[in-house]
């Protein structure tokens, strides 16, 4: 079963669109741009939320919104 019945990546890692927070991952924390950890800990958090849904110990999580 997918994500929301959807193929698009979920919030904050859609790395085609132009919103500054939904960007790549800087992981280096001398730039002022950083965002590596806060990006991380959100999917950490939205994955293990997701997973109390699920029977099994598979997820499926496309990272795309187009072919």
């Amino acid at each position: 079963m997918m994500i929301g019945n959807t193929y698009y990546p979920p919030r904050y890692f859609d790395f085609f669109d132009d919103y500054k927070d939904e960007g790549v991952f800087v992981t280096n924390p001398k730039n002022t741009e950083f965002n590596a950890d806060w990006k991380a800990e959100w999917f950490i958090n939205y994955v293990t939320d997701l997973s109390n849904h699920f029977r099994t110990n598979h997820i499926m999580f496309p990272m795309g919104g187009d072919f």
